[in-house]
């Protein structure tokens, strides 16, 4: 409602685009600004806190753990009670030792995967031999912050981390649109894929599942997953095309503009100061949601709120009405 029935109607009648729905210079494009605006704001917002609460709590806990072994040294007993350092940061493994992913297997298959991505990468869209291994450093850095926001909030906020590193690699590899996409979906790959496993893990913890089993149950899906979603890309490529008016991909115009913008692109026409308050707005909702929690439930996602702006009203619309159906069929 807002995107395509105030702002976009508004940049039209004051000839901010142009009046069609193109991404290049129509409303769509325009739109399409103002929810990039909305989904930085709270991602990064998000991130910031959730680095914050972090740090804060792993001081805390050193901290506590300090006092209580300097207290355990200072107080002469007969019989000390033994104290374990590592108890806030270990905890133990409910897996028999049988059903355990040793730690050589997980790591080195970390490694393989690594590896395969760069030798595969650098030749296929020419990146330069040292930009996969950037590329990769800060997916790991972002996967730890997308896993433990997914965690703690039940959302994941991969598009946010994605458009990070686009802004990130706008540096390491200026002028490179090809590249920063790339880096960009690396990215969103391994947050994605991080959380993914994540909640399979829980499930299965909370099931008494076998984690190797899981592992390997994976491994298997990954490996029929590569030819399938090829597949069906090629088929659905091959039948209607894309982009076309029956899949217009407009996430993949988000990624675009956001990689033009990064290396030197412009902005639409007088869409400035609306990403600027989309954006500051958006960044309030997490501080609004962390200083009162009592007000979460009432606070809507401002992600969600940009991804219904760039998402043509066609698909919204009937998305909406069969969540009220059945929101009203269940009550």
């Amino acid at each position: 409602i807002f995107g395509w029935m105030i702002i976009g109607p508004l940049a039209h009648e004051l000839e901010w685009c142009d009046p069609v729905m193109g991404w290049e210079t129509g409303c769509s494009g325009w739109i399409m600004w103002v929810s990039l605006g909305c989904m930085l704001g709270e991602s990064i917002c998000s991130l910031l806190i959730l680095i914050c609460v972090t740090g804060y709590v792993k001081t805390k806990n050193w901290l506590e753990k300090r006092a209580r072994l300097q207290a355990q040294i200072s107080v002469q007993v007969d019989e000390p009670v033994p104290f374990d350092l590592d108890e806030f940061e270990e905890a133990l493994d409910p897996a028999p030792p049988a059903d355990r992913v040793p730690t050589w297997m997980w790591a080195g298959g970390i490694v393989v995967s690594c590896a395969l991505c760069w030798a595969i990468i650098v030749p296929l869209v020419g990146m330069k031999f040292y930009e996969p291994p950037v590329a990769l450093a800060f997916a790991a850095l972002t996967t730890i912050l997308a896993v433990r926001a997914l965690g703690v909030t039940d959302l994941n906020p991969v598009s946010g981390l994605s458009k990070l590193s686009q802004i990130v690699f706008g540096l390491v590899a200026p002028g490179d649109i090809v590249a920063n996409l790339v880096a960009g979906g690396v990215c969103e790959a391994a947050a994605q894929q991080a959380g993914d496993l994540m909640q399979d893990l829980k499930v299965g913890y909370l099931l008494n599942a076998s984690p190797r089993a899981q592992l390997y149950g994976q491994l298997v899906g990954t490996t029929f997953s590569i030819f399938v979603s090829v597949g069906a890309y090629a088929l659905y490529s091959a039948a209607y095309g894309v982009p076309s008016e029956q899949f217009p991909v407009p996430t993949a115009y988000v990624w675009l503009a956001m990689a033009e913008l990064v290396n030197g692109g412009q902005l639409a026409d007088n869409v400035l100061w609306f990403c600027i308050a989309s954006f500051v707005l958006s960044g309030l909702l997490p501080l609004i949601a962390f200083f009162r929690p009592n007000l979460k439930d009432w606070l809507p996602s401002a992600v969600s709120f940009g991804i219904g702006m760039y998402v043509t009203p066609n698909w919204t619309v009937a998305r909406f009405i069969g969540s009220a159906c059945q929101f009203l069929w269940f009550s």
